[in-house]
């Protein structure tokens, strides 16, 4: 097998409405084209950005730090296109991490409930998220978990 890397779309479905009215750009240079009232709903950071007048003729690009998975989740969550399933911690804590830097509080909440999941298999690990992340309930639920082990 050759040592090739896997291509990547340039643009990532369903985020890609040609009439979107702002790009979102992950660091691996994916493109999401999004609708600024929809951002702007999901987030104070996304509102406060788009109060600036926009003198650009064409869509406007916003590069983000984040990879496209972690923005696909973030996204859909935001959208409510589908509901996800996460495969493990380490993307629920990606996304999580972007949901605070971009001030989603429903965001966050829902991912608390994505948290629950792991709680049996991984009760210290869901606490330092919560716990982190100031979901109180998540938190609670973790540490009774975890004093239930062996």
């Amino acid at each position: 097998m050759s040592g090739s890397a896997v291509s990547l779309p340039s643009v990532w479905a369903p985020f890609d409405d040609t009439d979107a009215d702002v790009m979102l750009r992950s660091s691996d240079g994916i493109d999401f084209w999004v609708y600024k009232v929809v951002l702007a709903k999901a987030s104070s950071v996304f509102r406060d950005m788009f109060t600036f007048p926009d003198t650009a003729t064409k869509r406007q690009v916003v590069e983000l730090t984040e990879k496209a998975n972690t923005l696909e989740h973030l996204l859909c969550l935001c959208y409510l296109v589908q509901r996800l399933r996460f495969a493990s911690l380490k993307a629920i804590a990606l996304v999580l991490e972007a949901a605070k830097k971009y001030a989603m509080v429903s965001v966050t909440i829902t991912l608390g409930d994505a948290l629950l999941r792991f709680k049996s298999t991984e009760p210290l690990r869901v606490y330092a998220l919560a716990y982190t992340h100031a979901l109180t309930d998540v938190a609670r639920a973790s540490a009774a978990r975890s004093r239930e082990d062996p």
